[in-house]
Formats: structure tokens, C-alpha cells, sequence
């Protein structure tokens, strides 16, 4: 058989009516849903896209979103410009640091896999020896409180910021 039955009627769709056919279902859906093609909503992460996305902070692929983290930075034009980072710790660091300016938004990926979190809703586990992170700094992001002794943003800031100096020394 050659095509396929459509109301009784065969039909066969050649090779320039098949793309005429894609062409006009893939503008319909750019017309129906403009604003999920190739855009992100004003003050909200990108998708990550693993094997791509590359970390502001140490240049690595981001190939595990469990442990990525973002920062909306305020760019030249105003405009609010995400950075995106491979690790908790990366984030932090740089967070602390102001690289790429001064962070109007913070967001971190859920380790259970639910997407982005805006960081001052999250809660965090910060475990070196446990949690191995690209970047080894055994910090994890969860949307809900996993357990005693998680962490809000503000304490595992603190946390890394501690546990650096006593690393590394400096301030």
C-alpha cells in the first residue's frame, strides 16, 4: 500500500507536500506559543542543555544539572543575564566574589531533578565526603527540606565561605 487511508479516500503525501505539511504545523505552533521558542521569561533561568552549557566560573561542561546553579546578573544594558555553573560551590564562590557582577537572582537545580529553584527557597546539604559534586564541593540543592541539618541559603553560604577560609586561608 502506498499511503494511508484518510475518510475512505488513499492518499499519498510526496516529498514537497510532506515539507509543506511540516512547514505549516511548525508555523502554527510559532504562532500559537511564540513565547516558549527560543526565548526565557524576563527573571528566569534558561533550560540547561548538558554537554553545552559551560560553567561561568571554571569552564567545565555542565553534564549533571543535579548540581548546577545560575546567578541573574545585571548586564551593561540593564538587562538581567544568566550565568550558569556546574557546582554549588562554583556558584557560591563566585557569588561571594561578584564575578559578572552583582547578582540580582540566585537559582539552583533540585537533586531530586524538579528544575530550577530560586536559592532563597531551597534548602541545602553540604557533605564533601558524601555528595561527590563536579567541583567537590559535596553541595546539593533540594526543593524540599530533605532532613535535620539541611541548610537554608544564607547558612550554606556562610558554610562555604567558612569552609574555604580553612581550606585555602584569605578572606
Amino acid at each position: 500500500m502506498d499511503g494511508f487511508a484518510a475518510g475512505g479516500i488513499t492518499t499519498r503525501l510526496t516529498g514537497m507536500a510532506f515539507f509543506a505539511a511540516a512547514a505549516i504545523l511548525f508555523s502554527s505552533l510559532a504562532i500559537l506559543r511564540p513565547a516558549q521558542i527560543g526565548s526565557v521569561r524576563p527573571g528566569s533561568m534558561p533550560p540547561l542543555r548538558t554537554g553545552v552549557a559551560e560553567c561561568a566560573s571554571c569552564g567545565m561542561t555542565i553534564e549533571d544539572t543535579r548540581f548546577a546553579a545560575g546567578r541573574l546578573v545585571k548586564s551593561a544594558s540593564d538587562k538581567a543575564t544568566p550565568l550558569l555553573y556546574d557546582d554549588l560551590g562554583c556558584m557560591l564562590d563566585a557569588d561571594r566574589a561578584n564575578e559578572g557582577g552583582e547578582a540580582q537572582k540566585r537559582y539552583v537545580q533540585d537533586f531530586s531533578g524538579t528544575g530550577w529553584i530560586d536559592a532563597k527557597r531551597a534548602w541545602f546539604v553540604f557533605d564533601a565526603q558524601k555528595n561527590r559534586t563536579p567541583m567537590s564541593s559535596g553541595i546539593v540543592a533540594f526543593r524540599e527540606k530533605p532532613a535535620v541539618g539541611a541548610m537554608t541559603f544564607d547558612q550554606i553560604r556562610e558554610a562555604r565561605h567558612a569552609y574555604m577560609k580553612a581550606k585555602y586561608g584569605g578572606e
